[in-house]
């Protein structure tokens, strides 16, 4: 028994091994039928999907077709005819797709068939709007396409697509519910796999979803970032433009496509695309347009920065003008990845800048349409009170019945009143045109009081008052200032309080205010009068011009009421300060306070007086004068028969040039304004057609800035000015006719003015050496840029460069090198361009080194 039971045990143990073996081979058979049949259900499935796609690539295609016909009409673009053939093209490729998808497939063939025959009447439809078209026009092409059978025969062939999909896609259905059912087959034999795959798909799920949520929140803050940088860029007035290596646009703000009118809906892909809708120029050449390849943004793609760029933006014909600044965007690696472009609206900015520049050219124009007038009517004025002045003085020597000489002193009052007028206006023109040039030069203090009072005190004393003249001791012996222009301001403070006293005195003080400190005193001038006063209302109004104390002051006392207007002017330019107090009825004080510079001594002596003291010198003489008013041709002619000079006169430059290529003279008087031909054109041609030396004086009645100088630059050798005295004619005359004797040996002049340069450094040795250090780096580089300006005959150009020369050579006190250079620039500044600029400005470049190498010498 236990033999049998044991033997039991051991063949249901191999019946259990081979059931267990059976099993096995059992479940692996129904896996290995369960993976065909899947397999099977799974290309099934996938041949339908295609069946899908491919009916939806057809029904893009037949779209596609539809649509280029469309663009082709509207553009007439031939390249979209082989789109279109590549379409139908695509059509037929679909269709032997599907039937070799369909081949088994009776029912969805029929349908594919009926599908392709739409297909063939759309394509067919499309080519007679293309031939329509082209034979008649886009008219009657277009009412072709209104009339609707295009989109009744493509709403039929989406109905057919439909069809087709709904039919695979209810084949696709059974055939995934057979493929579940398999799936359930193999899951059963497969359990203990599926169970292991689970845990493991488990975990790496529980792995995944931590990480999508860490990227979700990641994602979040991105995107606010993103929503809240661009705000940003929205939000920025500046248009704002991002492109990358390829050219393509990337980023257009609000702000740009505004600028550009582009609206929202506009596509801009790339670069070339924006400039085909939206052309843009370049300012300096309007008609030349930009390029994709030579925009500015181009030069950020290249790692260059550049900022003011200029562009004209034309659209709806009008022109807006933008500034542009490009930046290159960098990669953490340092790689270019793209530039940003910001330009900036600049056209009502400009369109100020012109109307600004407009304006001023026009306040300029008048200003010296101005100028031109004054200096007309003085020279019509002038050139008879010449006249007059020089015959009156004739009869006060000729003139032996003292009711003559009374009269003659009246007509001679009057025409010095009226030479006044003349010069008050004159100086108000030179001020408002900022042509007051300064001469600052050593003055004695004490011999300018003592000027001023010779001539106050004799107008004092003819009106029976009494004038004072007060000097306190401590005063500097000299000072450095114009000596001319504080006389004038002196002379019409005190010809004002000797004008209007009627009794009582007028008197001048002068005194120091304090002691010397780094070479300079503050020096006091109190003009005082017991005349009308001033009223209270009327002390701030009395230096504005043309205006007087009172209404009945100019019919009572006469005058333009132009002097204290002018006496202001010129001590704010010489640096001093003017108060006024005034008591109704009681009198005036005027106070001046200036802060002068001092020195013991003159720097060098007055020129000698030239006045003749030996009438056979210029009886030695031979003179040709050119004037054109009779009464100035008989004037200069008795003054010369007078000394036994012998004259010639003529009426005009072309007469003097005749003469001169006849005879030889000691000296030319030449007028500047003449009939014919000018004094100016005269000089000209006497020095470099006939190639004469002989000296000339110009003689003038404009008397404006400027005319001395313009006589010096092209040959004349001194300048006087209408009306004239014959003491001042005839020492000039003296001055350059003389023969020189024995050379002089004279110190070269000096370029830097020190104290001014001790002035603006304050003592400081080591800034003026920074200054001078400074000064010799700038200028080769500034005088460059004047020349290359010169080269290219861009004198605006030449005037700037000159300008800012102009700056550098105050800076170290080399004024006389820079009012000189203020000249030139004033002169392009006007629109006249010197002759002789070039050679001018090689002179001024010796001048400037002369005086680099005295600022180095400075101890």
């Amino acid at each position: 028994m236990a033999y049998i039971s044991k033997k039991v045990r051991r063949w249901v143990s191999y019946g259990g091994i081979s059931l267990g073996m059976l099993l096995i081979l059992v479940s692996l058979f129904f896996a290995y039928q369960s993976l065909e049949d899947l397999s099977t259900q799974n290309l099934w499935v996938s041949n339908t999907i295609s069946v899908v796609n491919q009916t939806s690539q057809f029904e893009l295609l037949a779209k596609d077709i539809q649509s280029n016909v469309r663009g082709y009409l509207i553009t007439g673009n031939e390249n979209i005819m082989s789109d279109i053939r590549q379409s139908r093209q695509g059509l037929v490729s679909i269709s032997d797709t599907l039937f070799n998808l369909l081949e088994n497939d009776r029912e969805q063939k029929a349908r594919v068939i009926q599908m392709l025959s739409l297909s063939s009447e759309i394509t067919g439809f499309s080519q007679a709007v293309v031939d329509t078209f082209r034979l008649r026009g886009l008219g009657p092409a277009s009412d072709m396409i209104r009339g609707g059978r295009g989109i009744w025969l493509f709403e039929q062939l989406r109905n057919k697509i439909n069809e087709i999909e709904a039919y695979a896609n209810i084949e696709m259905d059974a055939r995934r519910k057979q493929a579940h059912d398999t799936r359930q087959q193999a899951l059963f034999y497969i359990v203990f796999t599926g169970i292991t795959g689970f845990g493991i798909t488990l975990l790496a799920l529980i792995s995944l979803m931590r990480d999508r949520r860490r990227q979700r929140v990641l994602k979040q803050e991105i995107i606010r970032k993103e929503r809240l940088l661009n705000q940003y860029l929205e939000a920025i007035p500046d248009g704002i433009i991002v492109v990358n290596p390829a050219m393509d646009v990337t980023f257009i703000n609000a702000a740009g496509r505004n600028m550009l009118g582009l609206e929202e809906k506009n596509e801009v892909p790339n670069l070339q695309a924006l400039l085909n809708t939206v052309p843009l120029y370049r300012p300096e050449n309007g008609e030349e347009p930009f390029t994709s390849e030579n925009l500015p943004v181009r030069q950020g793609l290249q790692g260059r920065k550049s900022t003011g760029n200029r562009i004209d933006i034309v659209r709806d014909d009008q022109k807006i003008q933008v500034e542009t600044s490009v930046e290159p965007i960098y990669e953490l690696d340092g790689k270019i990845v793209g530039a940003i472009s910001v330009f900036r609206d600049i056209t009502e900015r400009e369109t100020y800048a012109l109307n600004l520049k407009n304006a001023r050219d026009l306040a300029e124009q008048s200003v010296r349409t101005r100028d031109v007038f004054l200096s007309n009517v003085s020279h019509e004025i002038r050139t008879p009170l010449n006249a007059i002045l020089g015959f009156t003085d004739w009869l006060q020597r000729e003139a032996h019945n003292e009711t003559t000489r009374e009269y003659v002193g009246y007509i001679q009052v009057a025409s010095r009143n009226l030479l006044e007028l003349i010069n008050d206006l004159l100086d108000i023109s030179k001020i408002e045109a900022n042509q007051i040039v300064l001469d600052i030069a050593p003055t004695s203090i004490g011999e300018l009081i003592d000027s001023v009072g010779i001539l106050v005190k004799q107008k004092a004393t003819e009106k029976g008052i009494e004038y004072r003249q007060e000097l306190s001791p401590d005063l500097p012996r000299i000072i450095i200032t114009d000596k001319l222009r504080l006389t004038q301001i002196l002379l019409n403070l005190c010809g004002n309080a000797i004008k209007f006293t009627e009794q009582g005195y007028v008197r001048v003080q002068v005194k120091a205010l304090g002691p010397v400190q780094n070479d300079k005193q503050r020096v006091q001038f109190v003009i005082e009068d017991t005349g009308i006063g001033i009223p209270q209302d009327r002390q701030e109004q009395i230096f504005d011009r043309f205006v007087q104390a009172a209404e009945r002051t100019t019919s009572q006392f006469g005058g333009t009421g132009l002097g204290l207007s002018i006496s202001r002017t010129l001590v704010t330019l010489l640096g001093g300060t003017l108060r006024l107090e005034s008591e109704f009825g009681k009198g005036t004080v005027f106070t001046l306070e200036f802060d002068f510079a001092t020195q013991e001594n003159m720097a060098s002596a007055e020129p000698p007086d030239l006045s003749v003291s030996a009438p056979e010198y210029l009886a030695t003489l031979s003179i040709l004068a050119a004037e054109d008013n009779l009464l100035n041709q008989k004037l200069l002619f008795a003054i010369f028969s007078r000394v036994g000079a012998r004259l010639t006169i003529v009426e005009n430059g072309q007469e003097a040039l005749d003469v001169l290529e006849r005879e030889t003279f000691d000296l030319i008087i030449m007028d500047v304004q003449m009939p014919v031909m000018d004094g100016y054109t005269a000089i000209r041609k006497i020095r470099n057609t006939l190639r004469l030396s002989t000296p000339i004086i110009t003689m003038t009645a404009h008397a404006m800035v400027g005319e001395k100088e313009e006589g010096a630059r092209i040959g004349a050798n001194s300048y006087i000015s209408k009306p004239f005295k014959e003491k001042e004619l005839f020492n000039e005359i003296i001055r350059v006719t003389q023969k020189p004797g024995p050379p002089v040996q004279r110190p070269p002049a000096v370029l830097v003015d020190t104290t001014y340069l001790q002035d603006i450094t304050a003592g400081d040795r080591e800034l003026r050496d920074e200054l001078v250090e400074l000064f010799a780096q700038d200028k080769e580089q500034q005088y460059a840029v004047i020349h290359e300006a010169l080269e290219k005959a861009d004198y605006d150009g030449v005037r700037k460069a000159i300008h800012a020369l102009r700056s550098s050579l105050i800076s170290v006190a080399l004024l006389s090198s820079a009012n000189q250079y203020k000249e030139l620039e004033r002169t392009l500044q006007s629109g006249s361009v010197p002759e002789n600029l070039a050679q001018r400005l090689t002179e001024l470049g010796e001048e400037l080194e002369r005086g680099l190498v005295e600022l180095k010498a400075l101890g």
